[in-house]
């Protein structure tokens, strides 16, 4: 529910449209080979005006700079080997650049010259860098998205100092890309494409939290709402269990503890207390490819996990196999082909988003049959809870300009529910 008033409607017009002569027509860079979306000639992003009114711009794929002054005069002032995703000006008179190739640099209007502030950390390149902001003191702040997501939440938020220190500020940011600070400057929010929340850093060095100062609040008045709201949540979820539990769970002596195979049943939320696999006995695959090998496990290239035998569904994965979308690569340009053995073998691959629904719509045929069916086997990718959650979102996300996007896929090793 939105609380804001409604914005008003405003009627967008053209300002200017990069002539021909400006555009790189026929020319190809490794950013438009990357991207799956096929962006010609041009793509602009990053503007930012200077105090004289002129506008500059950044073109993405071919590495330039671009000036429009108030006449509305296209100018390429400068050119380089980057891909600049981010521009901001600094109080005397200088542009800084995200750019997703070589880091953070910097722009010199009064001679076009582009120079490098900070290309690395420790020695490691940074993933990506795609949006800066500069604050009242000449520091920057700057994102390093990549290619971070949902499966892998290590995008970073850094913050340059104005005497050349580099702090990191997040470090398990999903895919953070723009942002703004607040007018006083105690804390800063960023977007993340994925979710659409915001992170927040309070650059208080007194707040104990990420957030916005708060009121002060009686240690009583504190203490008593935990216990209201403690007390609240267990009658909710009491209520919930006696709802949906139907009769106790009956004690099995080939019932696996929590204790004993932690990292099965922390990863899959439905462990022994679910109805579903009350009464079966849990065997895994360990958690490395040998350790599956020794143990006959058997890689299944729907879940691109490793299952027990007894949990490997060949029919769901010749389905999978036999649409055309299919495939796997080592590479997130998705130009080499990876054989069923050296995914394996792989902690990761990238795949289309259009390959990535096929598994997930498939995954839930499976899951159905697999009830329907009143099956003696099923894994713990099927029954897990956070699996589904994660596929709903992702169909309801996805839209069909993106099929052809690549997307990364992380290598598991899955457990087996059997009922002897």
């Amino acid at each position: 529910m939105n609380f804001y008033p409604v914005p008003p409607i405003i009627q967008a017009e053209l300002y200017v449209r990069v002539p021909d002569d400006i555009r790189c027509l026929g020319k190809d860079t490794e950013w438009r080979g990357g991207f799956a979306r096929q962006f010609q000639h041009i793509f602009l992003e990053g503007p930012v005006v200077d105090n004289l009114g002129n506008l500059y711009i950044v073109d993405v794929p071919y590495g330039r700079i671009l000036r429009i002054d108030p006449a509305k005069a296209i100018t390429v002032v400068a050119r380089w080997d980057g891909e600049p995703n981010g521009l901001a000006a600094t109080h005397d008179g200088y542009l800084v650049i995200a750019d997703y190739k070589q880091g953070i640099l910097s722009f010199d209007p009064s001679n076009q010259k582009i120079k490098p502030l900070i290309t690395r950390r420790h020695l490691e390149r940074f993933k990506g860098p795609n949006d800066l902001i500069v604050d009242s003191q000449g520091s920057i702040y700057f994102t390093d998205q990549g290619q971070t997501g949902m499966t892998d939440p290590t995008g970073k938020v850094y913050r340059l100092l104005a005497g050349g220190k580099l702090e990191t500020i997040v470090e398990n940011g999903v895919s953070p890309n723009g942002l703004v600070l607040s007018p006083d400057e105690k804390f800063f929010m960023s977007s993340t494409p994925e979710y659409q929340p915001f992170l927040k850093y309070s650059d208080d060095p007194a707040a104990e939290e990420t957030s916005p100062p708060q009121h002060p609040v009686k240690r009583r008045t504190t203490v008593l709402s935990h216990v209201l709201v403690f007390i609240a949540t267990s009658l909710v979820w009491g209520f919930v269990v006696f709802l949906i539990v139907p009769s106790p769970i009956p004690t099995s002596s080939t019932q696996v503890s929590a204790s004993t195979h932690p990292t099965i049943l922390e990863n899959h939320l439905a462990g022994i207390r679910h109805n579903v696999t009350s009464g079966r006995r849990l065997i895994n695959c360990g958690n490395s490819t040998e350790e599956a090998k020794a143990q006959g496990c058997k890689y299944d290239i729907l879940l691109n996990h490793w299952v027990p035998g007894p949990c490997f569904d060949k029919e769901s994965v010749d389905e999978y196999r036999d649409d055309n979308s299919w495939g796997a690569f080592s590479d997130i340009n998705m130009t080499h082909r990876l054989t069923i053995d050296e995914m394996s073998n792989r902690d990761f691959y990238w795949t289309s988003i259009r390959d990535h629904i096929n598994h997930c719509a498939i995954m839930w045929r499976r899951q159905f049959y697999v009830l329907f069916d009143e099956r003696r086997a099923m894994d713990t990718v099927v029954t897990s809870p956070g699996h589904t959650e994660h596929c709903s979102q992702y169909l309801m996300d996805v839209t069909e300009g993106m099929f052809k996007e690549p997307t990364k896929t992380m290598r598991g090793f899955a457990g087996c529910w059997i009922k002897d």
